[in-house]
């Protein structure tokens, strides 16, 4: 059995469709050729936690651990990494 190529080739836009995307200003969406694209990676910087998203910490009995207590071992298992 022999193999076939097969091969797209995209027609040219006609102009009329052309000056209508211009007049109202079209952006072409995602492509196949967009998921190919590698990403940026991603720096522990930017994934740090804002106040607003830290867990909030409810103290219920004595001896639990308080917000100031979670925060110095939350920094030492950072610093242990």
């Amino acid at each position: 059995m022999s193999k076939r190529n097969v091969s797209y080739v995209k027609p040219a836009e006609p102009k009329f469709l052309a000056q209508l995307k211009a007049e109202i200003g079209y952006k072409e969406g995602p492509t196949v050729d967009t998921k190919r694209e590698i990403n940026p990676e991603i720096s522990d910087d930017e994934n740090c936690e804002k106040d607003e998203e830290q867990p909030v910490v409810v103290v219920l009995r004595p001896g639990d651990l308080t917000a100031e207590e979670a925060a110095e071992v939350v920094s030492k298992n950072k610093s242990g990494k």
